[in-house]
């Protein structure tokens, strides 16, 4: 595959990686577990440096004098790595989104405070959703119930279902504004999910 297939220009200027072709996956929202991580096997296991080796031992002398980096031990442990990337990042449906967006250049962070003006965190009923969360996790706080929490944390997972269902649905009609919105809302869930996942309740 052409390196210049797997980089895109990302919003900030940098160069940032295609992580659906590092893994040659489709570049698209619905995705299954399985598929990702059948084809994450397959990349890691070409990268392994025990294989790159054995690949330019067979190779001509002209070749091994050029010093192509495909079998030096050092690239392979880079290619391994941006690999590991990938999948970290495809894997997860928020990161997944989250990167699909930036491929079809639309900005948005990774940290939820850093979003500025959005018509989701702006939305007011979003803004009550917020404060009744705000509010539960409180009281689970202030009063441990394991039974509450696991309740509690459910609903959040079910709502960030809901949404990556509806992100499918706007990344297949090119809505991309109202799928930074939906990813915006998700970035909410999976902070205070990530915050009750740290509640130590006997």
């Amino acid at each position: 595959m052409n390196s210049n297939h797997q980089q895109i220009s990302s919003i900030n200027g940098k160069t940032e990686n295609n992580y659906f072709e590092i893994l040659n996956l489709p570049v698209q929202f619905d995705l299954s577990k399985d598929q990702i991580t059948n084809q994450y096997r397959k990349q890691i296991s070409k990268a392994h440096p025990d294989r790159q080796t054995s690949k330019g031992n067979l190779n001509d002398r002209g070749n091994k004098l050029k010093g192509s980096p495909n079998h030096h031990p050092f690239a392979s442990l880079q290619q391994a790595s941006l690999i590991n990337q990938a999948y970290g990042a495809i894997l997860c449906p928020l990161k997944r989104a989250t990167h699909l967006l930036a491929i079809h250049r639309f900005e948005i962070s990774e940290n939820i405070n850093n979003q500025g003006d959005n018509n989701t965190l702006a939305n007011s009923d979003f803004l009550i959703e917020k404060m009744n969360l705000y509010q539960r996790m409180e009281q689970i706080e202030n009063q441990p119930d394991i039974d509450t929490l696991n309740r509690f944390q459910q609903l959040l997972k079910d709502k960030m279902q809901k949404i990556y269902a509806e992100i499918s649905q706007l990344f297949q009609a090119k809505k991309f504004d109202q799928v930074r919105e939906n990813i915006i809302a998700c970035q909410f869930y999976r902070q205070i999910l990530s915050k009750s996942e740290k509640l130590k309740i006997n």
